[in-house]
């Protein structure tokens, strides 16, 4: 039967009850929640035959980038396909099992066109408002990721319970387009709403690291941090954002602190951008001529282990770093190798690496080899022509990789002459 929620979004589900399991499935993945994984299962207990529920698993099969959730996500959505054809599903779950498929595919352009296609029937659509989000992010597409969220925000009523997570939302969308004074404007009324919000804590804190307020920026993080870490393995990228500041002012002491008691990832952690914060963290460290002892031996015995991903290239290139700082060169090879295969592809992801990714790589590699055993990193002096221009293109569309432009920096900085 069609059950309508509070938003008047119609869901195919056995219950009201069903309906408001989902919902709050929703609130805690807008709200980064640690309770996520348990409420899908009750859910999908409870009503294992709501093809929103089914496509939900699916959808967070995606988010986890990596080849064996991705294969799950794609028996799921097999599954999903048999209940849309066979059974009483609406328009809007439809459209969710093709953004799905889509996906599955590995075309994320044909999904976020969905997505905005459901959003502009049903704005307050949470699920597809933030895998919009995601989506925009990861291609590189920031005047999107600002639009999408703007043109649905009028649309949610201020007492609903996930106004200000989309708030914050716009906060980010605001932050990565350069308009950080409404950036810091929205971020700060979302999160002062409510400080679990650690998403709207992250748009603020990343107008302080654009804007270079570095003690605004660690009263900023450290004020809330009694809220905010109680979210998911999202709160180590705010300590990573702390770190950030810590180094700006060369606290390198602080830093390395932080590294070890919050941002170094554990060894079987499940969220890639755990990875990443610790990744970029002691690359950009070593630019700077700072000595991080062993720290990367670990990072690297968890990088072979993803060297031949093919989910993220902005995640491929964060596990390359900790392979070049120990010399692996293996390893290395083994990561070109894949990008350039991965090149070769059809898909969205497939397009960036061969537009960008693989580029930057094989320069990441040239310069690390330039500089010899000892010396630090990215400190080849560039002279071969081929370096040269390499370098002024990739200055250029490193943002085509996704991310943010604070995470873009170790790239940017990789680039430059040392």
């Amino acid at each position: 039967m069609q059950v309508k929620n509070s938003q008047g979004l119609e869901f195919t589900a056995a219950s009201d009850a069903s309906v408001s399991q989902f919902e709050g499935v929703t609130t805690a993945y807008m709200g980064l929640r640690r309770d996520i994984g348990q409420r899908l299962e009750a859910l999908s207990k409870a009503d294992p035959e709501m093809p929103m529920t089914l496509c939900l698993q699916g959808y967070f099969s995606r988010l986890m980038a990596s080849p064996r959730a991705s294969e799950r996500a794609i028996k799921l959505s097999a599954r999903l396909q048999q209940l849309l054809q066979h059974g009483d599903a609406n328009p809007r779950e439809k459209m969710h099992g093709s953004a799905l498929e889509s996906w599955n595919r590995g075309d994320m352009l044909s999904a976020v066109r969905i997505w905005e296609q459901i959003l502009s029937e049903y704005p307050c659509d949470g699920i597809a408002l933030r895998l919009a989000q995601f989506a925009h992010f990861y291609v590189g597409d920031t005047a999107e990721l600002r639009d999408s969220v703007k043109r649905a925000l009028p649309h949610w009523a201020e007492d609903h319970p996930d106004y200000h997570n989309v708030l914050g939302m716009y906060a980010f969308g605001l932050e990565e387009c350069g308009d950080y004074a409404e950036a810091e404007k929205a971020g700060r009324a979302a999160a002062l709403f409510n400080p679990e919000d650690a998403w709207s804590v992250h748009a603020v804190a990343h107008v302080f690291e654009m804007t270079h307020r570095v003690d605004e920026g660690i009263e900023w993080v450290q004020s809330l941090e009694a809220d905010w870490t109680e979210v998911n393995n999202f709160r180590f990228h705010l300590y990573w954002h702390l770190a950030l500041y810590y180094m700006a002012q060369e606290n390198y002491e602080a830093v390395l602190s932080l590294y070890d008691t919050h941002v170094k990832p554990a060894e079987d952690t499940l969220f890639y951008l755990d990875t990443c914060n610790a990744t970029s963290l002691l690359w950009r460290l070593e630019l700077r001529g700072v000595d991080v002892g062993n720290r990367w031996e670990h990072l690297a015995a968890m990088a072979i282990g993803h060297s031949e991903d093919r989910e993220l290239v902005f995640v491929n290139l964060h596990y390359l770093l900790p392979l070049l700082a120990t010399n692996d060169r293996d390893g290395v090879q083994r990561v070109l190798l894949n990008l350039e295969d991965w090149s070769c592809l059809d898909g969205t992801q497939a397009t960036v690496c061969r537009d960008v990714a693989l580029d930057l790589a094989k320069t990441l590699a040239a310069l690390r080899r330039g500089t010899g055993t000892g010396s630090g990193i990215g400190s080849g002096n560039g002279s071969h022509a081929w370096l040269d221009n390499k370098r002024a293109q990739l200055q250029q569309s490193v943002y085509r990789i996704g991310g943010s432009h604070a995470q873009h920096k170790v790239f940017l900085e990789s680039l430059l002459p040392h």
